[in-house]
């Protein structure tokens, strides 16, 4: 959904800067304010239309036959295409007319990136096709070298395990937060297959001391027993105090409701029970999870009927994110007898293993392959519907096979980098100053890849489009036409392009973890798209059209 929302919120900066490129040369040409607010408009309205169309189109295919994950890209998309539509071209067209109309817009003043080119685009077309090929075979090389380990458990199976670190271990401690990851990722490599490792930090936390763990191996036992071996006292245990008891008063004669509520542990006390976590590795409630261990507790202590003995509920919630759980436990217990039960239950709380870990969850193979099979669908099926309707629009079916050449060459392009990063992140340079990672294909990067077609077919319709103006009823192409048309809309290629990448490198650098393989993705892709739409996409038109 999030990757749909960038992919909509760059193409309304591009819609943008479509209509006020053509204001510009309508001011350029001479024409009257009135005139550049009109033509600027309705001739960036056909490549905006394009444009948004075809995104549209292939969102809708994603919808129809992706993963529940594609199904919220594309759905987000699909509003965002519909959305900028109105907003582009009537309610950005409303606000200048009606500026001009009431007098307060004078003047359009416009600042040039640099004045007209003239760049042959087309005459190094087989050099610059000969390098992306052996980039790309490079990177696929390196794909096939890596195996199943280019991907996450999204796409594999494996088991997800969320751990919390022990903050009164001395090892823990001395740690600064860069140093905490490393030291998971560390111990969780030593002992688990294809692990990655993503710090959570909740609330106003000064170090993350919560980390998710995913590795494709599936046998969760055995998962449990290796990262408490690695981690040792290192490894946060369920803690839990105890307040002081105190009485619970019989109610009023007379207070019906009350003495329905309150009979049953009349005369016995209140305890209030707080805990160092949020979770208990369960679906049920904390309290449901802290019940069934104090039952058990009572039985092993000789309690006749265990489970009648007391009632435990949620109490108030935790001033603060992530500082844990407070719940109230009724009793009927004597004094003595219940502090001794409660001793015991805070010590089955702290050895139970499987409370030691706050969130564990495995998925098979099947149901991995299922997803890996079904992303692939939706993307092919996704270019084979950009393909039609470009060949509908521009009566050639080699307009719509360029653009997906284009398309193809970014993604794998883009795949090729997140394939050679595994040997990239074990060099100090790249690891620490470019803060690249041994990155794996998952669910976020499917999402890039999805967002970065969309971004790649947008760049290359404009061009597209511009040389169909130029051509006019021309038969043919030749090599000028082409050339012309990039160097027209090379102001807005470069200035549409430089924005979004400059919005994804500041996610790459302070997006988080969670955030890093999908920015390192877009990253890659967004220049591999600037490049194949200048240089690849457009020129070969010359090959298959030219005269």
């Amino acid at each position: 959904g999030l990757a749909g929302l960038a992919l909509t919120i760059g193409m309304a900066v591009d819609a943008n800067v479509l209509v006020f490129e053509r204001m510009r040369e309508e001011k350029e040409r001479g024409a009257t304010l009135a005139q550049q607010i009109r033509n600027g408009f309705n001739r960036a309205w056909v490549t905006i239309f394009d444009s948004h169309v075809t995104n549209l189109l292939a969102a809708v295919v994603l919808y129809a036959v992706g993963t529940e994950e594609v199904k919220g890209f594309a759905l987000t998309m699909i509003l965002g295409m519909l959305w900028n539509l109105f907003t582009a071209v009537f309610m950005s067209r409303f606000i200048f007319e009606t500026a001009y109309n009431e007098g307060f817009l004078k003047e359009l003043h416009f600042r040039k990136m640099w004045d007209k080119t003239n760049i042959d685009f087309v005459g190094p077309r087989y050099y610059c096709m000969g390098v992306s090929l052996v980039v790309i075979l490079l990177g696929l090389g390196a794909f096939f070298a890596r195996g199943m380990t280019m991907y996450n458990i999204d796409f594999t199976g494996g088991t997800l395990v969320t751990i919390r670190l022990n903050e009164a271990d001395s090892t823990v401690q001395s740690l600064t937060e860069s140093q905490r990851v490393e030291f998971v990722r560390e111990r969780a490599v030593d002992v688990l297959p294809d692990v990655t490792v993503e710090s959570l930090r909740i609330g106003e936390a000064a170090k993350a001391a919560r980390f998710n763990i995913r590795t494709t191996d599936q046998d969760v036992p055995q998962v449990k027993d290796k990262i408490l071996a690695a981690f040792g006292p290192a490894l946060a245990k369920i803690e839990m105090s105890v307040g002081e008891g105190k009485p619970i008063p019989a109610p009023a004669a007379d207070d019906a409701k009350a003495a329905t509520v309150l009979n049953r542990f009349a005369g016995g006390r209140q305890y209030d029970l707080g805990f160092n976590t949020t979770s208990f590795n369960s679906t049920q409630p904390a309290s449901q999870v802290v019940s069934a261990e104090f039952a058990r507790v009572l039985a092993a202590g000789g309690i006749v009927n265990p489970n009648t003995r007391f009632e435990i509920t949620q109490g108030p919630a935790a001033s603060k994110a992530g500082a844990g759980t407070t719940l109230i436990l009724k009793t009927d217990l004597e004094p003595d007898a219940a502090k001794a039960q409660l001793a015991a239950l805070k010590d089955s709380l702290a050895n139970n293993r499987d409370l030691l870990f706050e969130r564990i969850s495995t998925f098979g193979s099947t149901v991995a392959g299922e997803t890996r099979t079904l992303a692939l669908i939706a993307t092919v099926a996704s270019w084979i519907i950009i393909i039609v309707y470009l060949w509908w629009r521009f009566h050639s079916f080699t307009y719509g096979l360029a653009a997906v050449l284009a398309v193809v060459h970014d993604v794998l392009f883009t795949l090729g980098a997140i394939a050679v990063s595994y040997w990239l992140a074990l060099l100090p340079g790249f690891n620490n100053l470019l803060m690249i990672d041994q990155f794996k294909i998952d669910l976020p990067i499917v999402a890039a890849f999805l967002t970065l077609i969309g971004f790649s077919v947008n760049d290359t319709i404009v061009i597209f489009d511009r040389i169909r103006e130029i051509k006019g009823k021309t038969p043919h192409l030749t090599t000028k036409v082409v050339n012309d048309a990039i160097n027209q809309t090379l102001s807005r290629t470069i200035l549409t392009s430089l924005t979004a990448w400059l919005v994804v490198l500041v996610l790459y650098v302070l997006g988080g973890e969670g955030l890093h393989g999908f920015a390192f993705a877009l990253v890659v892709g967004f220049l591999s798209g600037t490049y194949s739409t200048i240089y690849i996409a457009t020129p070969i038109l010359i090959d298959w059209l030219g005269a």
